[in-house]
């Protein structure tokens, strides 16, 4: 059993147009936020599920199942943070968080059941990770980033695991991490410039990653690969939701 903490308050930006919610996203007639707590809730084995959200996605969040809903308190960082907190003031604390993004169109909850399943006991903060193959396996011709590591291509996803004392202790280092996410430099310099060289030249292995969170966090971490594409697929921008609606539905994806 886990908790879990949907930073909520992303917005996709539309040229000439006011950013759009991407929780509010309407795929295959659902809003992505009210899949995305039902997921959790209908999986069995979610207990609190906290959502860090504007005011105009909380009450689909809370008919969906979530436990409560909270004003964002910030940017990703500080709104995961107010979601640890909230599980802290309101009852045990030890218990691990599954922090998951609100923005994922093809979760289901047999896919968060067979992942909490297979969470790792003793690690701090695991990082699941899925195959370039099992993806486009799956998804043909979906937008995707992947990294290139000496195991192969893999693809971050938008749900991981952490233990909420650690993450709560490492707040500085967590509100870093989100500042320069967007400056390569900045980065590299966090997880160490021989890490970032080696990332670059595709000779990291997943070992390293787990390596680097460990350093950067102080705590244990593992990396965990095998999970469901699904978790993978996240709304970026117009070009992933333009594939949800035709290429993603016409495979029944959503059905």
């Amino acid at each position: 059993m886990v908790d879990a903490v949907l930073p909520a308050a992303g917005a996709m930006k539309q040229r000439g147009q006011e950013p759009i919610l991407k929780a509010l996203l309407v795929v295959n007639g659902s809003q992505l936020i009210h899949r995305a707590v039902s997921s959790l809730r209908g999986s069995g084995l979610v207990d609190r599920i906290v959502v860090v959200g504007p005011t105009e996605l909380q009450a689909c969040a809370l008919e969906a199942g979530a436990t409560v809903a909270l004003q964002p308190a910030g940017g990703g960082a500080e709104n995961m943070l107010a979601g640890l907190d909230w599980l802290n003031e309101n009852g045990q604390c030890e218990r691990p968080v599954a922090i998951m993004a609100a923005d994922l169109p093809y979760v289901k909850p047999e896919t968060i059941k067979s992942f909490v399943a297979s969470i790792p006991t003793g690690p701090d903060i695991v990082v699941p990770l899925v195959h370039r193959h099992d993806f486009v396996t799956r998804y043909a011709g979906a937008p995707a980033s992947f990294v290139r590591l000496a195991e192969g291509s893999f693809a971050l996803t938008g749900l991981y695991v952490v233990n909420p004392m650690v993450v709560r202790q490492q707040r500085t280092v967590l509100r870093k991490l989100f500042q320069s996410r967007k400056s390569q430099w900045k980065t590299a310099r966090m997880v160490g410039l021989g890490h970032a060289y080696r990332l670059l030249r595709g000779n990291l292995s997943v070992q390293d990653i787990s390596e680097v969170v460990k350093r950067t966090f102080g705590c244990t971490a593992e990396a965990l690969i095998g999970v469901d594409p699904s978790l993978a697929f996240d709304i970026d921008d117009l070009r992933d939701l333009k594939w949800c609606e035709t290429a993603g539905a016409a495979n029944g994806e959503l059905l």
